[in-house]
């Protein structure tokens, strides 16, 4: 799948109040690539088949590509076993 966007956003900044560009990082830590994904930490590492790229030494070079992610997503949304009845279930249990 093809998920190459524009990451860039208008948002205002100290120098140009009305108007600055923000660019989303293509590359994320776990801890970002678990939030964009919707998880958390432990969640994302049990259950997300995407590898890391090594951009630096250490754990803390660890980054997750967002596109890869993006692709991740949509195999499981054409993978997924959860049936509608199940998923409509699910969703009643999170407002109790």
């Amino acid at each position: 799948m093809n998920h190459k966007k524009t990451l860039i956003a208008d948002a205002p900044s100290l120098h140009n109040p009305t108007k600055a560009k923000l660019i989303a990082p293509r590359l994320l830590s776990k801890r970002q690539a678990a939030a964009f994904c919707g998880m958390s930490i432990e969640s994302f590492s049990g259950n997300c088949d995407v590898m890391p790229i090594r951009v630096q030494p250490g754990l803390r070079g660890l980054r997750y590509d967002i596109e890869d992610l993006a692709d991740w997503i949509e195999r499981k949304k054409t993978s997924s076993e959860v049936q509608p009845l199940d998923l409509i279930e699910a969703l009643g249990r999170d407002q109790d």
